[in-house]
Order: structure tokens, then sequence, then C-alpha cells
């Protein structure tokens, strides 16, 4: 690396390239910037070069999320640049890959790297490339020095009880002189509220309901979903808890860190909910979702075919608790982006199946009608196509007898050779568009009852045997007839009614 030489007297146009780096955690990054970009301004004036400014804030030390850099890049491979201007060689990238990806970009092109302190590298000099990947290693190093100073110092602040963990959830907002929680006590009443119907053994999505219509958001003025809920329940941050250095990001995946690595704080924000509520809700809300993995494993003769007529969503089976041998299609309360709550009501299973039964029933008299229509015009076009291929056969016969009688004509010498190839042309003609008519004529029709005939078949045999299926049997017997179920039951139907799309 050397001091400015005469190789600069061949810069005319460079690229200024800014970045905020860690190491000005301390200043303010639009400060930081504007003073890295009036000492890069400096020089380039004082020697003259025309310039062009590519600025970003990323601290990462991945290339690919830096997209001034890429544009940069981009440029030089045109040619556009004799040098590239930098507060430090370390701004281009800490990681030692991207390092040497951009190096070899600025060697192809014969592009210099020049920094704030007027050291100037050509990289395709031995000694200044390898001084380059040299600092390239350091930079690197202190990259991951820095970064485990700095989970250090959010692990001890943990340990303290400092709240580091971005947004508040609802229900607290952040006190930033002394780093800790305090509550808003208008949205504590609404988790106090949740946590008490969890216990009670309210569904999550009654819950939801219940909070659109008292006209509850959350913090970004959303309506409460389902899966918002489920973490709320699930905060430990409600009973006073921080924990820290529960996860941890491998690339894109998450893992969990083994617990008795984890930072937990008991009492260090103002709890909301007691612990023995919280644990409380939280058997509660663990219970429902064994039940539901139980109702999902199980398998009713409609499981997956019935859905809400009004919305589409698919309807569950569940036992009655109060009588267990009584089985019921779970209503549907689900709210529709308009804001609309579905209100299909739950109704009895057994008497699903048996309006099933009945459309089955009136589907198969409906099938045999089309077959018998379908047999009438079989009947009736298989008659048309015989007497067809008969006036076809009568038809072939006199055209060869013409192609015959003109042969023995010119033979004869009765009509000249124009007239001999001009008849038998057409004749030949007409007679290769009647073969082509016997074809068609002579292939078999398709017959369009198979599949009805078929299908026939298959309804008549669940309708005498459905009695004595089990529930996965049904279940498949009705899968292979019927596509979905759909149920209609709210006040505005004078009795419920279903609609049934066949296979």
């Amino acid at each position: 690396m050397l001091k400015f030489t005469n190789k600069l007297e061949r810069v005319k146009q460079i690229a200024m390239y800014l970045r905020k780096s860690r190491q000005d955690e301390g200043l303010e990054t639009e400060a930081t910037l504007a003073n890295h970009r009036k000492i890069l301004k400096k020089i380039a004036q004082d020697y003259n070069w025309i310039y062009e400014i590519y600025e970003e804030v990323a601290s990462s030390i991945d290339m690919d999320i830096r997209t001034e850099l890429t544009r940069m890049l981009k440029e030089v491979e045109k040619g556009s640049y004799d040098a590239v201007l930098v507060m430090d060689v370390d701004r281009l990238s800490r990681s030692v890959k991207d390092s040497a990806i951009i190096k070899a970009i600025f060697a192809e092109n014969d592009v210099l790297i020049i920094t704030a302190d007027l050291q100037v590298i050509d990289l395709n000099e031995d000694n200044d490339s390898l001084v380059s990947d040299f600092m390239d290693v350091l930079s690197s190093f202190e990259y991951k020095q820095i970064r485990k100073r700095m989970m250090r110092g959010k692990r001890a602040g943990a340990e303290k009880g400092e709240w580091n963990n971005g947004v508040p959830p609802f229900g607290y907002k952040v006190d930033k002189a002394n780093k800790t929680l305090i509550i808003v006590e208008e949205q504590a009443a609404v988790i106090n509220l949740i946590f008490g119907w969890i216990i009670e053994r309210k569904g999550i999505k009654w819950i939801a309901t219940e909070l659109y219509r008292l006209g509850i958001k959350t913090n970004n003025q959303r309506t409460f979903s389902e899966v918002a809920i489920r973490r709320l329940i699930r905060n430990e941050t409600y009973k006073g808890y921080l924990i820290r250095h529960r996860i941890k990001w491998n690339g894109k995946k998450k893992e969990f860190h083994p617990q008795e690595n984890w930072v937990i704080v008991k009492d260090a924000f103002p709890a909301i909910v007691s612990e023995e509520v919280w644990d409380e809700a939280n058997e509660a809300i663990n219970e429902r979702s064994k039940e539901a993995m139980k109702t999902r494993a199980r398998t009713f003769g409609l499981t997956g075919l019935v859905k809400c007529g009004y919305c589409g969503y698919t309807l569950s089976m569940m036992r009655r608790k109060d009588r267990k041998t009584d089985l019921i299609v779970r209503g549907c309360h689900r709210r529709c982006p308009t804001g609309k709550v579905c209100k299909n009501s739950s109704i009895s299973y057994y008497s699903v199946i048996n309006a099933v039964v009945n459309e089955i029933k009136s589907y198969e008299a409906k099938l045999k009608d089309e077959i018998l229509k379908i047999n009438i015009q079989s009947s009736k076009c298989y008659e048309r196509k015989k007497a067809k291929k008969i006036t076809i056969n009568n038809q072939l016969k006199k055209v060869e007898k013409a192609i015959n009688q003109v042969d023995i004509a010119f033979e004869e010498a009765v009509i000249t050779v124009d007239e001999y190839k001009k008849k038998r042309y057409n004749f030949i003609a007409q007679k290769n568009n009647l073969i082509i008519e016997k074809k068609k004529t002579d292939q078999v029709m398709v017959n369009s009852n198979d599949e009805k005939k078929e299908t026939l078949t298959q309804l008549n045999i669940f309708l005498n045997e459905h009695h004595t299926l089990s529930h996965k049997q049904m279940n498949s017997r009705l899968r292979s007839l019927i596509k979905k179920i759909e149920l209609f039951n709210n006040q505005k139907e004078s009795k419920p009614r279903i609609k049934i799309f066949f296979v």
C-alpha cells in the first residue's frame, strides 16, 4: 500500500462510497454520513475528480442486502470509474468472502481503492493485494468481536431487568429513562379480560369475535387474530418475567438455545396478571390444543367435506360434552375481511348425514332419468346412422359403377382423353367423400352413459350399505362421490339446508 503516486494521474472519474458502520453507533446516522461525505468530497475536489456518490445505512456484513454497493459494482463492471473513494477499506465489506468478490471486480476492471487517509490500493500489484487481504481478515475479526461485545451488553442488561427486546407487548410502554416497562392501564384491563375468558374456557375464535365487537384493537390498530391471542397468552412478560437468549437464528432458520442458557429474570417488570392466573390460562389453552388435536386425528363420516355455506370455511365435528354419544357439526363464527361475523350455527351431525343420504337418493333418481334419456337418444341415433349407412353404401355402388362405365367408354374411344380425365377425377372425388362419411358413421358413438352408470352403481352401493359403514369407511365412500357439502344454518334460514357438489 502506497501514498499517492503517479497512479493517480490517470484517475479522472470516481465512485464515492459511504456507509455507516458499527464503530459509529454512538453518533447519529445522518451526522456520521454527513461528516464522511464532507471529508471525501474535499479530497475529490482537491484532485478535480468527477464523482458520483453511493450512500447507504447498512452495518451488516452481508453484501446481498446492500443495494447501493451492488449498484456501484455494476457501474464498475461497465468501466464507469477509475477508482473508488472510501473512508476505510472495511467500509466496502467486513466479510472475507464478499471482500474477495468486490476486489476481484475492481482488479478485473483496473479500478483503484483510495481511502480518506490518502492511501492507494492497486489490486493488480501483489504487495497491495496482500496487505488488503490482511486488512480484510482483521476487519472480519473486529466485526465478530464488536458483535460479541454487543450480545454481552444485551445479556448484562437483561440480567439487570432492562427492556431491550424492541417494541413492547400490548399492555405496556417503554420507560426510556429507566430502560424498563410500565403498564398502560386501559390495555391492561383488556389483558385481564382475555386471560379471564381463557380460564372460563372460552374459545379463541369467540374471544377474537368479542374483541372485535367491543372495538378493541392491537397497538397497530388491527383486529386481534386468533394467532395474536394465542401469542398474548403465551407471553411471560405479562407475569413480570424477562426472558432473553432463548432464540438463535441459523441463517433464516429459528432455533432454541438450551433452556439452561436462557436469561430468566422474575419481577423484571410490573406484572399485569399474577403467576397463578398466567399458569391457569396456559394450562387451559394447552388442554384445548390437546382436544383439538384429538378431534383432528379422529375421522368422522363427514370430516373434511362440510363447508360453511356463507364463508367456505371447513367445519369440524365434535362430540357434545353433555352427551358423549351425540355428535355435532360445529358452527362457524369466523370474521370475514369486511368485518362481518359468520353466524352459521352448530347442528346435529346425524341430521346432516340424513340430509346427505336424502340428497344422494334424489341424485340417484336424477341419474337414472338422465341415463334413460340418453339410452332413448342413443337408440334413435343408432337407427339414423343405420339408415344413413345404407344410403352411403348405395351411393358408393352407383359411383363405382359410373367409374367403371367411364373406363369402358375411354377404352372404346367413345370419349377423348381430356373428357375421360375430367369425368374420372369427379367420380373419384365423390367416392372419397362418401368413404370419409362412411367412416364417420361407422365410428362407435362415445357412450356418455358409461361414467353415469358407474356413478349410479357407487351411489346404489352406498345407499344399501351406509348404515353398516364405520366412520372411516363412510368418509372414504363419500369423498369418492362428493366434492363438498355446503351447510346453511343461520337465523335468516327458515330451516337448515345443505347443498351438495357431486364429483
